[in-house]
């Protein structure tokens, strides 16, 4: 008589003595789908039965049907693959209840590291292509950390996740709907999710990125995405962020190459299926979630009312803070790459936090400073980049940078002065106001050369990054002596006078670099959310003018009338300038 073949559960249900179909289905199973545990659903390693009596008669007994044992041996191999490609999109067990954590949780503890719930695997590829990245960060009171000290254990101070390129077994298509049952995928069929302009199209746009919104948005590491881009396993949440992010910057051939006529709609449609690919969970990966999220919150817009730009940058925050990446000791827990990318990532959300808050699009910061230890982005945080130097031009590239790196110092001042000021029943003092105006100052003297210097013959994304960085610095400028101003109006006459010249000499020459930065058409590859900082700009300008002497003049109308062009202008390209359209135009009405 034939032995009958135990049949293998899966760990949660054997953990739970309940009933599995794992053998049947593969993995996961119907009852992990359902509960949502796909991402510790592997069959469970039965022991090798100590009797050789019995061991020997399961062998001979198991080669006698060999169709049959080929056939489980497949199912098998298919449920192991299966799980192994849940495991590599990033479905980790924290989403999990503590019941079906034990084993996990207990290896973490122990200095273990863990994958999905399950040890890493070993593999010979090299230390460079291996990506490690925290996916939750633990503090000192952390229950896993107290536990592990109890125990002696070296201290681990998160959940550290381990990616290989080397071990990729699925597209980004087949991993991204692996987990939906038949009738989400439908739905995301009839939607044409995942129906991608054409591969030219794909790379132009892809290319444009990395030409104008990478110098604001350095988030994405270039070579890697490259890669996985060419393997058909990039992040399709990413790839539409990135197109939502860089259609207005695309040529009217270009857009109506992807299917659409002009570029709102485009966006629209693009940020349509980056929301449904969110939605549905299609993107588990904690990284690919923040850069999606920090893309679509780079700029203001309002395509979907209850997903507006405040909606992703506060989950890109909420990510962030979640992964760690405001602690700086993180980065004896993930690869130098990883770690490089991450401060960058970090130094870009505390710009656009901080940026929030001088607009007044936000009446407070989502970062606190006080519990940050990372510090600025410095031109070695950048990894050497043979595929950007030989695309791009070396030193084009190499600008970009450096107004990145001189933004991260303007935000730090423009975190001070919003510490300083943006609590109302609390003035600072005229120290802390001589050094925050020092500091600015000296930031201006000490700029380097090559960032003072536009480019006469044509606009470029180089004189774009340097436009940039002036007009946030005499935003910050003027804001800082206007709320003084405001603020300070207990300090005697003589006092109040200075800091009131000194506002109109801000003003006057905020208002002349704009000008001129407009007459050379430097600010046609600028980022969308210089629209807000140029607004804000002109409006204490004309405020400062009406209260002069001399009041609004015949230049300042002539101005007003170039700036409004601007705006209208920016309409087609970005939805956000068309409330500061309207509102100059009114304005106009009354000055002119």
């Amino acid at each position: 008589m034939q032995p009958t073949k135990k049949t293998r559960s899966c760990v949660p249900c054997h953990t739970r003595k309940l009933r599995c179909d794992a053998t049947l289905v593969g993995t996961p199973c119907t009852r992990c789908v359902t509960n949502n545990r796909v991402g510790i659903c592997v069959l469970v390693e039965h022991r090798r039965n100590k009797n050789p009596k019995i061991r020997t008669a399961r062998t001979i007994s198991s080669k006698e049907p060999q169709a049959s044992t080929d056939q489980a041996s497949n199912n098998d191999l298919h449920a192991e693959s299966q799980a192994s490609a849940l495991v590599q999109t990033g479905e980790n067990w924290r989403h999990a209840g503590l019941a079906e954590l034990h084993n996990p949780v207990s290896q973490e503890v122990l200095g273990v590291p863990v994958q999905g719930g399950r040890p890493l695997p070993t593999h010979n590829a090299p230390e460079s292509d291996i990506r490690r990245i925290m996916v939750e960060y633990y503090r000192d009171f952390n229950p896993l950390t107290i536990l592990a000290e109890g125990l002696q254990q070296p201290r681990r101070r998160g959940l550290v996740q381990e990616d290989n390129a080397f071990i990729t077994l699925k597209s980004a298509h087949e991993r991204e709907i692996s987990h939906l049952d038949a009738t989400d995928r439908a739905y995301l069929l009839q939607r044409h999710v995942h129906d991608l302009p054409s591969k030219s199209v794909c790379e132009a746009l892809v290319d444009l990125f990395f030409r104008h919104a990478c110098a604001y948005l350095p988030i994405l590491d270039h070579i890697k995405f490259l890669e996985k881009y060419r393997q058909d396993n990039c992040s399709t949440l990413i790839l539409y962020a990135l197109f939502v992010v860089v259609i207005p910057y695309a040529t009217s051939p270009l857009i109506r190459s992807t299917g659409y006529a002009d570029a709102t709609a485009a966006q629209l449609e693009f940020f349509t299926r980056t929301r449904l690919l969110f939605d549905f969970g299609c993107e588990r990966d904690e990284l690919s979630l923040l850069q999606c999220s920090l893309l679509l919150g780079s700029f203001q817009h309002t395509f979907d009312a209850n997903k507006n730009s405040r909606f992703w940058f506060s989950n890109a925050v909420r990510l962030a803070l979640q992964m760690g990446l405001h602690k700086s000791d993180i980065e004896e827990e993930v690869d130098p790459t990883t770690y490089r990318l991450l401060r960058r990532i970090w130094w870009v959300l505390i710009q656009r936090d901080v940026l929030y808050g001088i607009t007044g699009l936000e009446s407070t910061r989502l970062i606190h400073d006080d519990e940050t230890d990372v510090l600025p982005v410095e031109l070695d945080d950048f990894a050497k980049d043979p595929s950007v130097i030989g695309h791009h031009n070396d030193l084009a590239v190499q600008l970009q940078r450096l107004c990145f790196q001189e933004s991260c110092k303007l935000a730090r001042f423009g975190a001070r002065f919003l510490d300083l000021f943006q609590k109302e029943r609390l003035s600072p003092t005229m120290s802390q106001v001589r050094e925050l105006d020092k500091a600015l100052k000296d930031w201006q003297v000490s700029l380097p050369q090559q960032l003072n210097i536009l480019s006469a013959a044509s606009c470029t994304y180089s004189d774009a990054c340097i436009v940039t960085l002036h007009l946030l610095f005499y935003q910050i400028s003027v804001l800082f002596h206007r709320t003084v101003c405001r603020r300070l109006s207990t300090l005697d006459s003589h006092k109040v006078a200075a800091y009131k010249q000194q506002l109109s000499d801000v003003t006057a020459q905020g208002w002349s670099f704009l000008r001129q930065a407009m007459m050379q058409d430097a600010l046609c590859f600028a980022p969308p959310f210089i629209i807000e900082s140029i607004a804000q700009m002109i409006a204490v300008c004309i405020e400062t003018a009406q209260k002069s002497p001399q009041g609004v003049t015949q230049a300042h109308r002539s101005d007003l009338t170039v700036f409004i062009a601007y705006f209208e202008e920016m309409v087609q390209k970005w939805s956000s300038a068309k409330l500061y359209a309207r509102m100059f135009q009114a304005g106009a009405v009354v000055l002119l």
